[in-house]
């Protein structure tokens, strides 16, 4: 599997656009860390401002690349830190892979226990869903084949009470309800980290993790931390150009 990943730099300050996001990295992680059990070393350039990066499960990292068998094995980080994320607007995103489909609503980043993207109940379709107490509400996109590298990412948007899917940096729909519940501080990635409901894990593999705060007008060209590598590795506006350094694993 191809694990070369992309970190996004120098973004909005170039593009000339609009009100351009100030995005905070608040936990970035391509696995190039030492993980003993569950305990997680921060490789070289790696963030994690909460301190509380870990695995769940023991799973392995080998060469810039968590692999996961299902169950409880995945990733998270206690988010209590950073405050109340239903009041602020943030990116949970990650490079994933599938070995294999299940059943059961597989989850792939989950945060604070109601907030998900997933593989649906029946296994056939990836789901962008969330609970905000009272309703729940969600968007699909197609399940992708497996050994194939994908971004996942979910953008919240707290003005809006909004949602929003992306796969490979195209939206997959916004839902659009109350403040999402948050039943537990945990954002998991790679299986649900909800305490009481742990479980659910993915059989495959994650490129990267991410998560970050941000202010301002969100751009989905710009704004995510790790993203699919493109063909080129420069993106060309009317305004200026964005660059992008290729980050080789």
């Amino acid at each position: 599997m191809n694990t070369n990943c992309i970190t996004l730099l120098a973004l909005g300050a170039l593009t000339g656009l609009g009100t351009a996001a100030t995005v905070t990295q608040q936990v970035l992680v391509n696995f190039d860390g030492i993980i003993a059990g569950n305990a997680y070393t921060l490789g070289a350039g790696e963030i994690d401002t909460t301190g509380t990066f870990g695995g769940r499960g023991n799973p392995a990292v080998t060469s810039g690349e968590a692999d996961l068998t299902g169950g409880f094995q995945g990733f998270y980080f206690d988010s209590s830190s950073l405050g109340a994320l239903t009041t602020q607007n943030w990116i949970a995103e990650t490079r994933v892979s599938f070995d294999a489909f299940g059943t059961g609503q597989l989850t792939v980043i989950d945060v604070q226990g109601d907030t998900d993207f997933r593989i649906n109940n029946a296994g056939t379709a990836l789901e962008a869903v969330y609970w905000d107490g009272s309703t729940a509400g969600s968007q699909t996109a197609s399940l992708p084949s497996t050994g194939t590298t994908i971004h996942m990412a979910l953008v919240w948007d707290a003005t809006a009470t909004s949602l929003t899917g992306y796969i490979d940096g195209t939206s997959i729909g916004t839902v659009d309800n109350g403040a999402f519940a948050t039943p537990d501080g945990n954002v998991s990635f790679g299986y649900l980290g909800r305490a009481g409901f742990e479980g659910r894990g993915i059989n495959g593999q994650l490129d990267g993790v991410a998560f970050s705060t941000f202010t301002g007008t969100f751009d989905a060209s710009t704004d995510f931390q790790i993203i699919p590598e493109p063909s080129s590795i420069a993106l060309f506006i009317p305004c200026g150009m964005i660059l992008l350094r290729r980050r080789r694993k």
